[in-house]
């Protein structure tokens, strides 16, 4: 079976199947970008060297901030997954032992009780 091809996204387009906030990160992502833009857009002809400097450094701090903010979302979300999964395979395991007739785990040790011996 062919695999599907998934074009990556274009720069600057909005993620595909955004979370709320995901969304509201990348609206933020965007007002920044017109911001910074109408800052060098509207910059004084007679800006000294200094001041330049400045504006391009807010700039580099700004996107560095949303860059760092869009990683610890990825990082929230990985984590809630990986929350939902353990909570799933503790339910799992669970109905496992009290329905009759349960078929065995696949797995010799559930995910939890290693979570809960370290």
């Amino acid at each position: 079976m062919a695999e599907v091809y998934e074009q990556p996204p274009a720069p600057g387009a909005p993620p595909k199947y955004p979370s709320p906030l995901e969304l509201a990160i990348y609206q933020l992502e965007q007002g920044a970008l017109k911001y910074h833009e109408n800052q060098t857009k509207n910059a004084p002809k007679e800006e000294s060297q200094i001041q330049a400097s400045q504006r391009k450094k807010a700039e580099a701090n700004d996107w560095e901030y949303l860059i760092r903010l869009r990683d610890y979302v990825g990082v929230l979300a990985d984590l809630q997954q990986q929350q939902q999964l353990a909570d799933y395979r503790v339910i799992d395991c669970q109905l496992r032992i009290t329905l009759p007739d349960a078929p065995e785990p696949m797995v010799s040790k559930p995910f939890w009780k290693s979570l809960i011996e370290n």
